[in-house]
């Protein structure tokens, strides 16, 4: 395969076995150990990985960002043409925006300050268990159990249901703002 000649509209397939290997003359051991090297970084993600998790795949991205975040940091060969200034610290700043976005979503404590002030005003509301069984299963076992909650009152309602709106809001933001970055300026952070 190194020996035939390649025409402009022909590419080299590589197996598998070969593009792991990368079998071609330039690869050394400092490239052997680099690409073990990340192989390791993503075991701790990719073990925790379920194909059922929605945020699974955001920890992934964030895995992703974390090592372009890195190279971009250190990077001290990429000027902005219009400012002069390095562009691999610029470009890790959106990175890092990006990473932030992914940060607050897993969080997912978008109202905590509001929830806190609402617990204050109308405590905190807790989901108490009736002590009977309300169902059971053919043996006779108990299946579940009735509950009531305490410290409903229209007020605490009417806050919590704007707690709850303000809080979706904010995460659908973070998804847009965390999307608009990946569309409009990661194509500048792998040039």
């Amino acid at each position: 395969m190194k020996n035939k000649k390649i025409q402009e509209d022909e590419f080299p397939s590589y197996t598998l076995w070969e593009s792991f290997l990368d079998l071609e003359p330039m690869s050394t051991l400092r490239d052997w150990a680099f690409k073990l090297g990340k192989i390791i970084d993503w075991i701790p993600v990719l073990w925790n990985d379920y194909d059922f998790e929605d945020s699974h795949i955001l920890r992934i991205l964030d895995q992703k960002l974390k090592r372009v975040h890195k190279v971009l940091n250190e990077d001290p060969y990429h000027m902005d043409e219009k400012t002069g200034e390095l562009s691999g610290p610029i470009y890790a700043k959106e990175v890092q925006e990006a990473r932030d976005c992914i940060e607050r979503i897993l969080e997912h404590e978008y109202c905590k300050k509001e929830q806190e002030e609402h617990d204050n005003k109308f405590g905190k509301l807790e989901m108490i268990f009736d002590d009977e069984p309300s169902s059971f299963d053919k043996d006779g076992k108990p299946l579940t159990y009735s509950c009531h909650f305490t410290n409903v009152s229209t007020a605490s309602r009417k806050s919590n249901s704007k707690i709850c709106k303000l809080q979706e809001k904010r995460l659908q933001d973070d998804y847009r703002k965390l999307f608009n970055i990946l569309e409009t300026k990661s194509g500048c952070w792998w040039s």
